[in-house]
């Protein structure tokens, strides 16, 4: 349990450079939050730093350990004195608590039996993840090459196109110990608590009811509760009712808390940084958290937002130059959001598209959202700062999938819009003066709010129930997948290029060991144009193929699968390592 020091020290830092930039009354649980945000994605911009020239390890965590705890006593000892201040609201306190048990609840569900067992949505997530974590450990990026960038451990001569931060964090962690399960469960529920009380409070500036716009923001299921009664759908355990609804047809949103909160690194900490952000302004954080958001749409999609919120615009300029390098790596696309829809035959695609992916807020908010901004002023302004950004990444996205930009628009426009619905819902359920006409209302707004999170519990129950969905028969990774995992950490060098068949959740993700080109499909969807491999794909996969063309491609090593394998020249190779499932060769 040494781990927990990590979280404690590089909260508590973080917690103690707050008043460096903002002295006066304090909310604790906004500064501890705050606190949290600098100290972890700190930590991990001192790893990629530092891993330029030292390998992560549990020595180097420790040493960061003990500046933390240094700096943060010094911090504390010389800083100014602020008052702290906690929100003793008792709907507050239960929103907490609630969150707190269901967030403890689902996490424990769905990383209990991994890697065996993986929710059906969260298996690109967790070969990313495990793949890059590995590669720090046993493969190329152990000591990284390039003075920028990772190299991508699951295709060789690109660099990695996801958000090392928050990885680095998690890597620290398991160097003391933690597992990856226990790294991601404390890192998700820290977050999604930052996410409960980031909304809560900007929503508590417009409305009323910011207890039950927060658990709407958390919990809705969207249609969730309309899909689940046809049979098709309550039958295909891989439709969450949510984003997948068949193997080949999904929309563009994820349900916030069961998948953008509690299963991506980048995308838990990419949310509440982003509202934290806007709750700060115009302060000097405001800019500071914006930078460290690890999501780089995100990112870009907070900096827009601040630059229409008054008296920002001076602060972030100086940030905003940060993406310029940002950028650089990540591949952006003109793909609009709408693109599969319109292909589909759908008419009116781009208003569709959100009709299905936010359900009955949607038809409020597009018919009478007007009659709440006329209103309310300060919501006017922020949603009018927040256009911008949202019509931007409704044409643009970061590789070919909806990942990144579900990520940003649920950061800077999905707490507007659901402030805006529940007091749209508010103000309709007060209309009647009759007492007859307002028991109407009423029922109809609590109906509507009724229906928003049954379908957030159906989708956050069939989650967890889909770690069964391909693996009746057997586990995921069974003993041949593990022994060959330990053959491939002991036998292959750190920085060998290994060819093995494209697959997802292959083995090799657990080596960390670069792959010469991984699972395709996952490999496509962040953009990374691959097609220049097949031809040296098509002279090493042939019975006559020579060394050189091993040799020209890079490789070193090759896993063969099953009987047949690729049915290679065996008289180039050495088998290093054979069970009955797979064979290691090298050239």
């Amino acid at each position: 349990m040494l781990w927990i020091l990590l979280i404690l020290s590089s909260t508590f830092h973080g917690y103690c450079l707050v008043p460096l930039v903002k002295v006066g009354s304090l909310d604790f649980l906004a500064r501890f939050f705050t606190g949290w945000f600098l100290g972890s994605i700190g930590t991990g911009l001192f790893l990629y730093i530092i891993s330029l020239l030292i390998p992560i390890s549990a020595f180097l965590t420790i040493i960061i350990i003990a500046i933390h705890t240094g700096s943060a006593f010094f911090l504390l000892k010389h800083s100014h004195k602020s008052k702290i201040a906690i929100d003793s609201n008792p709907w507050f306190l239960f929103l907490i608590v609630f969150t707190a048990g269901m967030s403890l609840r689902y996490l424990g569900q769905i990383y209990s039996k991994i890697p065996d067992f993986l929710p059906y949505l969260m298996e690109p997530i967790y070969e990313d993840e495990i793949s890059f974590i590995n590669s720090l450990f046993y493969g190329n990026n152990r000591r990284r090459s390039n003075i920028m960038y990772y190299d991508n451990p699951r295709a060789s001569t690109f660099k990695y196109p996801g958000y090392a931060t928050p990885l680095l964090y998690a890597a620290s962690l398991m160097t003391l110990g933690a597992s990856y399960s226990d790294a991601s469960i404390i890192i998700c529920f820290l977050n999604t608590m930052a996410a409960c009380y980031g909304v809560y409070s900007f929503a508590k500036k417009y409305t009323k009811w910011a207890t039950i716009t927060t658990i709407i923001f958390l919990f809705s299921g969207s249609w969730a509760a309309h899909i689940y009664y046809r049979a098709s759908n309550r039958n295909d355990i891989t439709n969450d009712l949510v984003h997948q609804f068949t193997p080949t047809h999904s929309s563009v949103w994820f349900q916030p808390f069961a998948v953008l909160l509690s299963m991506s690194k980048s995308s838990s900490f990419s949310i509440p940084m982003s509202i934290f952000a806007v709750n700060w302004a115009p302060s000097l954080i405001s800019p500071i958290l914006t930078t460290l958001i690890p999501s780089v749409t995100t990112s870009f999609a907070t900096f827009g937002l601040l630059s229409g919120i008054p008296h920002c615009l001076p602060q972030i300029l100086p940030f905003a130059a940060s993406l310029i390098i940002r950028l650089v790596p990540f591949i952006f696309e003109y793909r609009p959001l709408f693109r599969e829809a319109e292909m589909r035959g759908t008419f009116f695609a781009p208003l569709i598209i959100w009709f299905i992916a936010i359900g009955p807020v949607f038809l409020v908010v597009f018919f009478f959202g007007w009659l709440g901004l006329l209103q309310n002023i300060r919501l006017r302004n922020y949603c009018y700062a927040s256009l911008g950004p949202f019509l931007l990444l409704q044409f643009f996205r970061e590789g070919t999938d909806h990942f990144a930009n579900a990520v940003a628009i649920t950061a800077i426009s999905l707490p507007a819009t659901i402030v805006l619905f529940v007091e749209l819902m508010r103000r309709f359920s007060q209309f009647p003066k009759d007492e007859e006409y307002k028991g109407v209302t009423i029922f109809i707004m609590t109906f509507t709010f009724a229906f928003l999170l049954y379908g957030g519990y159906l989708t956050i129950n069939r989650i967890p129930m889909s770690t069964t969905a391909n693996t009746v028969h057997r586990p995921l990774f069974n003993m041949k997948d593990h022994e060959l995992t330990r053959a491939m950490i002991e036998k292959i060098p750190n920085n060998a290029v290994v060819f093995i068949k494209s697959r997802r959740l292959h083995p090799i993700i657990h080596a960390g060991k670069t792959a010469f080109l991984g699972d395709k499909h996952l490999i496509w969807a962040t953009g990374i144009k691959f097609q220049d491999k097949y031809s040296l794909i098509d002279e090493m996969i042939n019975e006559n193929a020579t060394a050189e063309a091993f040799q020209k491609a890079g490789v070193s090593f090759i896993v063969e699968e099953g009987l047949r394998g690729f049915g290679l020249n065996q008289r180039i190779f050495k088998t290093i390592f054979q069970n009955s499932q797979y064979k290691i060769l090298a050239v």
